[in-house]
């Protein structure tokens, strides 16, 4: 789903991922992530089945920047995501920047697979 704002994006984001998690597609503990600065404190939960989106290159990981992957399990400090490329990574998630990926922004729309647009075509 592309959406125009940021804000817009992380309210969708959130409603969808409560659908998902009340309708048991979540599975596993979750964990809370701090993701804002000094200034204000904001978490993110992430659970098993979580979609997310990268926002940093690595190439030892060989993940992009704006590519979608599906959490396979979690930890206190790893997360196992499997691309929508097929690539299974493992990360720690304090040196890896990513973010709830079921919407984004106009900004990211290059890496949107046709299994997420079916996806959200299917809900609608």
């Amino acid at each position: 789903m592309i959406i125009a704002g940021h804000k817009e994006a992380e309210n969708i984001n959130q409603n969808i991922r409560n659908y998902m998690k009340e309708n048991g597609d979540l599975k596993g503990p979750e964990y809370s992530i701090l993701i804002s600065g000094a200034e204000s404190k904001k978490y993110a939960n992430y659970m098993a089945g979580d979609r997310i989106v990268f926002q940093t290159n690595d190439k030892d990981l060989q993940i992009q920047n704006s590519e979608f992957a599906t959490l396979v399990s979690i930890d206190e400090n790893k997360f196992v995501a499997k691309t929508d490329t097929g690539n299974e990574v493992s990360f720690d998630l304090n040196k890896i920047s990513f973010k709830h990926g079921y919407a984004t922004t106009v900004c990211n729309p290059k890496q949107l697979s046709k299994k997420m647009y079916m996806f959200f075509i299917m809900m609608v």
